[in-house]
This record gives C-alpha cells, sequence and structure tokens, in this order.
C-alpha cells in the first residue's frame, strides 16, 4: 500500500514500535539507521521510513554441487531471491513461503521444513535516506534431489531458475550465463548466506542475526561487540563480509586492531 505524500501526517511512534531495526525520525520525516544515499523521499519504493519483506533462501543438492532458486526479476534490477513485502497481519515466515509459491509456483513442505533467521537492512538500490528496506530471509532445504523441481516465473518475476551456488562466485557466474547479475539489495545477504551453508551438507551455522552488534550503529558499539564480529566472520572464511559489515556501519576497516 502507498503512503502519503506528507510524511508528517504518518503516526511515526507507531510505526517505530513495530520496526524491525530501530530508527530515528526528524521533523516529521523517517532517518535511514544504516546508510547514506544522498537521495530523499520515497522515490522508488513508495513508502516512508522501513519497508518489512521476507525472502525465501531454497536450496537443493544434485549432482556434486548446491543449487538455489532465484528470480529475474521483472523490473530489470537483476535476480533475486524469491521474495516480497510482508502483507499487514502476516508474519515474515508465511509470506515467504507465499512469495515463493507466487514467483515460481514451487510449494515447499510446512513450518517445520524451514529455518526463520533475523531481519536484516539490504542495501536496495532503491532507497534512499527516508525509505529503505529490511528483510527477513527464510531458509529451506531440499537435500539430495533426482532433478531439480520445476519452477516458472510468475506474479512479478520474469524468470525463475536453479543457479548453482556451491559459492558466491559460482552463483555470479552462473547469473551471467543468464545474461543477468544479482540484485543488489541481495547481494551482500547471499555473501554471507552461502558462505554459512556448507555447500556439501546444507547446514546452517548458528544464527548470529541475533547478536547484539548486528545492527547497531558504529556509536552504539563496543570494542568488544566489533571484536566479536570480526570472529564470526573470520569463523566463516568470510572476510570481505566483515569489510562490508564495517563500511556499512560507518567504520574503518582496522577499526578494533
Amino acid at each position: 500500500m502507498q503512503d502519503t505524500d506528507d510524511p508528517s501526517q504518518i503516526d511515526w511512534p507507531a510505526r517505530q514500535q513495530v520496526a524491525a531495526i530501530p530508527f530515528k525520525v526528524h521533523n516529521g520525516r523517517p532517518v535511514n539507521p544504516c546508510e547514506r544515499t544522498g537521495r530523499t523521499g520515497r522515490d522508488q519504493l513508495w513508502h516512508w521510513g522501513e519497508g518489512q519483506a521476507a525472502d525465501a533462501v531454497v536450496t537443493a543438492h544434485l549432482a556434486g554441487h548446491r543449487w538455489l532458486l532465484m528470480v529475474e526479476r521483472g523490473d530489470g534490477l537483476g535476480w533475486a531471491l524469491p521474495g516480497g513485502m510482508i502483507d499487514p497481519g502476516e508474519d515474515p515466515l508465511s509470506a515467504a513461503i507465499r512469495e515463493l509459491a507466487e514467483e515460481t509456483g514451487l510449494a515447499v513442505g510446512g513450518i517445520a521444513a524451514w529455518q526463520t533467521l533475523g531481519a536484516r537492512y539490504v542495501s536496495d538500490p532503491r532507497a534512499t535516506d527516508e525509505a529503505w528496506m529490511v528483510t527477513t530471509p527464510a531458509l529451506a532445504d531440499l537435500g539430495e534431489v533426482a532433478d531439480h523441481p520445476r519452477v516458472r516465473g510468475a506474479d512479478d518475476a520474469a524468470r525463475a531458475a536453479w543457479i548453482k551456488a556451491d559459492t558466491y562466485l559460482a552463483l555470479e557466474a552462473d547469473v551471467a550465463e543468464y545474461g543477468g547479475q544479482v540484485f543488489a539489495a541481495h547481494a551482500a545477504m547471499l555473501r554471507e548466506l552461502l558462505s554459512g551453508i556448507p555447500a556439501s551438507e546444507g547446514e546452517i551455522v548458528a544464527d548470529h542475526t541475533t547478536a547484539s552488534w548486528y545492527t547497531k550503529t558504529a556509536a552504539e558499539m563496543t570494542d568488544d561487540e566489533v571484536n566479536e564480529a570480526r570472529a564470526y566472520y573470520d569463523s566463516i572464511g568470510s572476510n570481505s563480509m566483515e569489510g562490508e559489515w564495517l563500511r556499512r556501519h560507518g567504520l574503518p576497516e582496522n577499526y578494533g586492531d
């Protein structure tokens, strides 16, 4: 649903109360808590402040490789995880399952088949300093399959396909074979998730998205929290993701050294 043109008419205390990531309001206008884009207004997102989405991260294993189900967005912004906005009164997992079926035609088991991670900010190319996106990833691994489950692009997805995803670089290369690129808002999240899901087993590492340091701003973090974050990224062999996390929070890469 599209917001009013005037953000000062919005009940911001009510929205702040249900926000996945705390944010401030200045002179009746919301303030992006995670990055500065140099743009104001709603732009292409059509809402003010935080927009909450859910994404389905569905993997399968075939012929010695891990495969990830992705969709080509109909708006030309690249290949993304199936997902979309959470409807009023809907929980993130239900939204992810619904969007998966709407965009790919695939229905995956019951709730027990899924693992929901914590909500996180994504650097959406449409975001502004006053409108941004937060998403909740829901993971389901189909295990070893004899063939890829049949999928098709539908709703606002132009195409759906199983993409080879042993590593993030392998995923990028396979997406390029389709003549596309990874949706910018999902790139960092996919690097992180794929490094945390062993390609040979489909087991999930401990969810760190609920850690005290994950959504804090630079001014709010302690050196101990920074060191804890760096230790986590080192444990999963994701030094590049650690650097992205530090930059996202406005910190130099040698912070805490």
